[in-house]
C-alpha cells in the first residue's frame, strides 16, 4: 500500500540574496521575498515496500544516515556530561553481546523540572550548591 507523503523545500529570501550575489544571470529570475515548492512521493509503507521501490542499497544507506544523527547526538550529551569511551560505548550498543542498549527514536525517560534540576546541582561543588540553594530559597520566597 503506497504511503504518500508531503516533501517540502523552500529557497528564503537570503539564500536567494546569496545566489543571484554569485550568479547574476542564473538566478536572476528568483523572487526576492523567497520561494517553496511541495510535492507528494510514496516512500512506501514499510521497509520491504520502501526496498522494492529504492533498492536494498539505498534504503540502507538512507538507513544508515537517519540513524548516525541521533546517535551521534547522543554521544555529544555524554562528552559534554564528561563520559569517558568506554561508559559512551557501554551506554550506546554493547559489542560483546550485540545489544542495542540506545534506541534512537525511542523516547527516553522523561524527567520533571526538578529531577533535572537535582541532577544538575549534583554536579556541582558543595559550595556552588549553597549559593544555588539560597538563590532558590529566595526565589521561592518572593513567590
Amino acid at each position: 500500500m503506497p504511503k504518500i507523503q508531503k516533501v517540502k523545500a523552500s529557497l528564503t529570501k537570503d539564500r536567494i540574496a546569496s545566489l543571484k550575489k554569485e550568479d547574476p544571470q542564473k538566478y536572476g529570475f528568483l523572487p526576492a521575498d523567497g520561494v517553496e515548492a511541495e510535492v507528494d512521493y510514496d516512500f512506501g509503507a514499510t521497509p520491504a515496500e520502501a526496498e522494492k521501490y529504492f533498492g536494498a542499497e539505498v534504503v540502507m544507506r538512507l538507513l544508515n544516515f537517519a540513524i548516525s544523527h541521533p546517535i551521534q547526538s547522543k554521544i555529544r550529551d555524554m562528552l559534554s556530561d564528561g563520559k569517558k569511551k568506554a561508559e559512551i560505548q557501554a551506554a550506546i550498543y554493547d559489542t560483546a553481546t550485540k545489544k542495542h542498549i540506545y534506541k534512537p527514536g525511542l523516547g527516553g525517560e522523561r524527567k520533571s523540572p526538578v529531577e533535572k534540576e537535582a541532577a544538575r546541582l549534583k554536579k556541582l561543588t558543595p559550595e556552588q550548591r549553597e549559593k544555588e540553594k539560597a538563590a532558590l530559597l529566595e526565589l521561592l520566597e518572593s513567590m
